[in-house]
C-alpha cells in the first residue's frame, strides 16, 4: 500500500516513470494508477536506463523507481549508478527499501547505508530523493515509512488518503518485546531491534525447545 500511495501521489499525466523490470509488484501498482508514462529498462542495466532518460519527451517529473533487493532473485539495485544517473538527467530517484532496512548495512539502514559501508556512496547517501519501506519483515510489525526532505513531504503527503481506509485505524503492533514507537525515538533504534529480536527468538527457544 505505501509504494501504491506514494508513487500515485508524486507523478501523474504528464510525468515519466522509469522502472527496473524487476520492480515488486506493488511498485508496478503504483505506476500504472499514476497515470504517468512507464519505461520499462532491463533489470539492473544502467545503459539501458541512460538511453530511456536520454530520448526522454516527459514535460513534467522524470522518476527513477527501484527496489534495493528484489524480493524474487535477492540480488541488489546499482544503487551508485542510479543516483549518478538521477542527477544527470534531474529524475527524481525513489528507493524501496522493504527488503533491505534491518538486513543490509553497518546499523541495518538498508541498501544506501550498504553501498556507503562500502565507500561507493559515503558522501551520497541524501542523493535518495525517496526511499520508502515497511515495518514488517525484518521489523516484525506492519505498515510501512516514506522518508524523504521536509519540501518533498509536502508533495508525499498527498498519498495519505490512498494509503488510509475507513477504520483502519491500527495501534502500534509488534511480535517483539518491544512497541514500535521506542524503536523509532531511539537514534539506535535498529540496534535496540535487534537486541529486541535476539530475545525475542530466545525466548521462543525456550518455550518450544
Amino acid at each position: 500500500m505505501t509504494n501504491i500511495g506514494l508513487i500515485s501521489a508524486l507523478a501523474g499525466k504528464e510525468d515519466e516513470i522509469y522502472s527496473d523490470e524487476l520492480n515488486h509488484a506493488s511498485i508496478i501498482d503504483g505506476c500504472r494508477l499514476s497515470q504517468a508514462r512507464i519505461r520499462i529498462f532491463q533489470h539492473r542495466d544502467l545503459d539501458h536506463l541512460e538511453s530511456l532518460l536520454r530520448f526522454s519527451m516527459a514535460t513534467g517529473r522524470r522518476l527513477i523507481v527501484s527496489d534495493s533487493v528484489f524480493s524474487m532473485d535477492g540480488d541488489l539495485a546499482e544503487l551508485p549508478g542510479l543516483v549518478d544517473l538521477a542527477e544527470k538527467y534531474d529524475a527524481l530517484l525513489v528507493l524501496d527499501e522493504a527488503h533491505a532496512t534491518g538486513v543490509l548495512g553497518s546499523r541495518g539502514r538498508g541498501g544506501c547505508e550498504h553501498f556507503a559501508d562500502l565507500g561507493l556512496m559515503e558522501q551520497r547517501q541524501g542523493s535518495i530523493d525517496v526511499a520508502m519501506g515497511t515495518l514488517s519483515k525484518a521489523l516484525g510489525s506492519f505498515g510501512g515509512f516514506v522518508a524523504c526532505s521536509r519540501s518533498m513531504s509536502r508533495v508525499a503527503v498527498m498519498a495519505r488518503r490512498r494509503l488510509r481506509r475507513d477504520g483502519d485505524g491500527h495501534p502500534p503492533f509488534s511480535t517483539l518485546p518491544i512497541r514500535p514507537a521506542q524503536i523509532g525515538r531511539d537514534p539506535n533504534g535498529i540496534v535496540v531491534l535487534s537486541l529486541a529480536r535476539r530475545m525475542h527468538l530466545s525466548h521462543a527457544a525456550e518455550v518450544h525447545p
